[in-house]
């Protein structure tokens, strides 16, 4: 048994939550297909292990698995620019810690919201 295709758009399902595009919001869908969270944001990511997914109103911040706001939704998640095309920029909490862009600034968030030392100029993933 699958899921009706009744949404606009879909993203991947992870904690058992998905987002979905109803019209021109985004929610989040259970295992059945049933709205759990309300298509209230602008954009929305999939959970992290961490049980948060990144959501957009004006800017992003990150939600719960119940939908609470956990992290204001006032920064940027996506670094853009030229050299985003060479490689995959992933948006959220990554091993427990989220890279944002606050002002002209990047750091990273802990899932408490606080931030982990500082704020850069420029801050990249961290890689393997």
């Amino acid at each position: 048994m699958g899921i009706e295709p009744k949404f606009d758009k879909a993203k991947a399902f992870y904690n058992n939550l998905a987002p979905v595009l109803v019209g021109k919001k985004w929610g989040f869908i259970d295992l059945k297909g049933t709205l759990v969270i309300e298509p209230t944001f602008n954009d929305a990511e999939v959970f992290s292990a961490d049980g948060l997914a990144p959501v957009k109103e004006n800017d992003w911040g990150f939600i719960n698995i119940s939908g609470k706001l956990i992290i204001p939704t006032k920064y940027g998640i996506t670094a853009g620019g030229i050299f985003s095309i060479f490689k995959d920029d992933q948006k959220g909490f990554i091993n427990g810690l989220a890279r944002v862009k606050y002002g002209s600034d990047w750091g990273f968030l802990k899932p408490d919201g606080q931030v982990l030392g500082q704020w850069y100029q420029n801050a990249e993933l961290f890689q393997k």
